[in-house]
């Protein structure tokens, strides 16, 4: 099997899941294929910190050879694949874990373990490497917290998880508004994986939160350093829009007019003719058959029917596009050879708006005569 690295950050639950520091016995031995290295730092001083590198026995394996660099400063640059190893100690077959005493504290290092192994006869060896740090680690928003994380008009919430080399006994959650400055609104008991919810939140409005870690070691509590900063507004996770839509009366067959309104509690959409498909309409998908042109009715006009009021005009949907907040409507205007097409099976997407600051899909059903903003993996993007 070829040589594997694997970047991890230590975490203390891994080692609750792990045998007992020391040798198995015959009778408890279990051997795995491949080479699987895990680990953790202990410590309740600063001159008492160690780390517990520790792997599962491998089927046919002689010796393991513990390496490890020297301490760097960064994560990157124990990733960085030009350290030099240095050859720590070779344990026998039946050993499984590795105490290193002898490192400093709120430092990066990289170990290898390699087994020399014999199997069908033949001689061969397998390694992994493992990057450690010695202090209290960066919290982390959970991946894809933008995709998954829901919201909704009063409340929001977040996921993080913690890749700890020594145990948080909890976390400070900031949050802050626009313009103004991070305040305290939560602090947690400790663990690796955390969800809260914020009902304290208005609806429309945007805030931006921090997280840290914190334990106390000696006589003095450690903070961890903040996370990246998360930015969340308390709006429906997808916009939802009702639609009436018809053959322009005012026009020939070729223009067709939809009518859009954001139903309260949207997040803002921004809606542009950069990328679109459209079915049962007679000019399909061919980016020069369809025109797109848009109009925006002010907040302060009421107008429940599906005409455009007087005075309104179409414009290009080019540039800035058609961009509508919770509550606001709005009108696309659609221009082709023929755009009647089948009156009952009309549906047009757009795969690449902006709804609530990311990239989504809006598919608006004419059939069913409403509409749907929502986050695909594929197109997320900040």
């Amino acid at each position: 099997m070829s040589r594997k690295t694997i970047v991890i950050l230590l975490a203390l639950m891994v080692l609750a899941a792990l045998p007992v520091l020391g040798g198995c016995s015959d009778s408890e031995e279990a051997t795995h294929e491949y080479l699987v290295v895990t680990g953790s730092v202990t410590g309740s001083e600063q001159s008492e910190i160690c780390t517990n590198i520790r792997w599962k026995n491998v089927e046919g394996a002689k010796k393991y050879i513990i390496y490890r660099s020297n301490p760097v400063k960064s994560e990157t640059s124990a990733a960085g694949g030009k350290l030099k190893m240095t050859r720590m100690d070779t344990l026998s077959r039946r050993t499984n874990e590795y105490k290193d005493q002898d490192i400093k504290y709120k430092k990066w290092y990289c170990y290898k373990v390699v087994v020399r192994k014999k199997t069908d006869g033949k001689e061969s060896s397998d390694s992994q490497e493992l990057i450690v740090y010695t202090g209290l680690a960066q919290c982390r928003w959970e991946e894809d917290l933008d995709i998954m994380g829901y919201t909704s008009p009063d409340r929001i919430d977040l996921r993080f998880d913690v890749p700890v080399s020594l145990r948080p006994q909890g976390f400070v959650i900031s949050r802050k508004t626009s313009g103004g400055r991070f305040r305290n609104v939560a602090d947690l008991k400790g663990g690796y994986s955390k969800k809260w919810k914020d009902t304290e939140v208005g609806p429309g409005k945007s805030y931006t939160y921090r997280i840290r870690a914190y334990r106390k070691m000696g006589k003095k509590r450690l903070y961890g350093t903040y996370s990246k900063e998360l930015k969340r507004s308390a709006v429906n996770l997808e916009g939802k829009y009702r639609l009436k839509a018809a053959l322009d009366n005012n026009g020939p067959r070729d223009q067709f007019v939809v009518k859009i309104e954001s139903e309260e509690g949207n997040g803002e959409i921004r809606i542009t003719d950069k990328n679109w498909y459209a079915f049962g309409l007679s000019s399909q998908n061919d980016p020069n058959a369809l025109k797109f042109e848009c109009a925006k009715l002010s907040s302060k006009t009421k107008n429940d029917q599906l005409e455009l009021p007087k005075g309104m005009r179409f414009r290009s949907m080019k540039k800035n596009g058609l961009v509508l907040k919770g509550g606001e409507a709005g009108y696309i205007r659609i221009t082709g050879q023929d755009v009647s097409g089948d009156n009952d099976k009309r549906m047009i997407s757009f795969p690449e708006i902006k709804y609530n600051g990311m990239i989504s899909v809006l598919d608006l059903d004419i059939d069913k005569m409403k509409g749907k903003a929502f986050v695909m993996s594929e197109y997320y993007q900040k």
